[in-house]
Order: structure tokens, then C-alpha cells, then sequence
């Protein structure tokens, strides 16, 4: 284990030098060998998922839609959220950390999480670059379907659990796809 020197991201944060730094560890995450991850849940999730709602039969058909396309290969974070990114004072990427969610799947699931903390322009700049260097060609499209199936899974899960969070997961199924920081407005 290294320690990783800095703070949690903020809520929001909205840095290009940050964000080419992202991009560079990703690919190098995703390019890693893998050490006996387990696979990818998300073709779990989306199966067990209840469609009853609209918003989730519709998440989960544009899934369906996009199912066949998505590797199986690359090795994942597994849990890229603002929480488990690490940046320094200057607001430059310092590291990842929690990386008990490691799993082989197809890179945009890293994705998935990521707009809700540097907006829409953000994460297209993170495609962009991440692109320019990577063996596999993300698209914004499939990020999206992926960032709804997420948002659908959290709130059946907490839903479940009967999760005082329950309700803000609702709140950004409904603002979707509104970022999670532009709820206060």
C-alpha cells in the first residue's frame, strides 16, 4: 500500500490539467495486466434491475442496445468517484485510492460516475484525451447509458436498504442529466 498525499475532490471540480491527468492514469490502469479481478457487474446490475419506473426501463433497454459492444478485458478502478480521487493543493490529480472494487470490464463502466463531478464539457475533454492514447475508443453515448444504469442501480439498492439516501438518488434521476453539482441552482 502508498500513501497518497492530498485531499478528496471536491464536489465540483472542473480542472484541465487535472483532468489530463486523469486521463493518463486511466489508460494506464486500463492497460494494466490483470492480477485475477473479478468481472464487471454491470451486466449483473443491469439484468436485476426492476423496470418498472420508465426512467429504468428506458436505462436498461439503451443498455441492452450497447451490451454487445462492451469488452470484457480492460481492468478497472471499479469506483471512480470524487470520494476515491486524491488531488493535490495546485488541484492536479495526486492519485486514486479503494481500490477494492477492482474488476475486468470495458472501460467506459470508469466512466460512469465521473460527470457528476467535472460536468458534461469536462468528461468530453476526458474522452477526448483519453482517446488520443488508448488502445480502446470510448463514446460519450455509451458513457451516458452507463451513468443512468448506475444512478438506477443506487437507488433500487438504497431503495432496498431503506438508505436515507434514498431520496437524493431519486432527485438525480429526476434532474438527470442535469450534473449532481447544479442541484442547488
Amino acid at each position: 500500500m502508498v500513501w497518497v498525499d492530498g485531499n478528496n475532490m471536491p464536489k465540483w471540480h472542473r480542472n484541465d490539467d487535472f483532468i489530463h491527468d486523469l486521463a493518463k492514469s486511466l489508460v494506464e490502469i486500463h492497460t494494466r495486466e490483470s492480477q485475477n479481478e473479478p468481472e464487471t457487474n454491470m451486466f449483473k446490475i443491469a439484468d436485476g434491475l426492476d423496470t418498472t419506473d420508465p426512467f429504468v426501463k428506458e436505462a436498461v433497454r439503451h443498455f441492452n442496445i450497447i451490451r454487445k459492444d462492451l469488452v470484457k478485458s480492460a481492468v478497472l478502478h471499479g469506483d471512480l468517484w470524487n470520494e476515491n480521487i486524491i488531488i493535490k493543493e495546485n488541484g492536479r490529480l495526486s492519485g486514486l485510492i479503494d481500490w477494492e472494487h477492482t474488476q475486468i470490464g470495458d472501460p467506459h463502466w470508469d466512466f460512469r460516475m465521473i460527470r457528476r463531478f467535472i460536468g458534461w464539457d469536462g468528461l468530453h475533454y476526458l474522452i477526448s484525451l483519453y482517446n488520443e492514447k488508448s488502445q480502446y475508443k470510448l463514446h460519450s453515448g455509451s458513457i451516458y447509458i452507463l451513468d443512468k444504469l448506475a444512478l438506477c442501480h443506487q437507488y433500487q439498492y438504497r431503495q432496498r436498504k431503506n438508505d436515507s439516501r434514498t431520496s437524493l438518488f431519486k432527485e438525480y434521476i429526476d434532474r438527470w442529466p442535469v450534473c449532481i453539482n447544479d442541484l442547488s441552482n
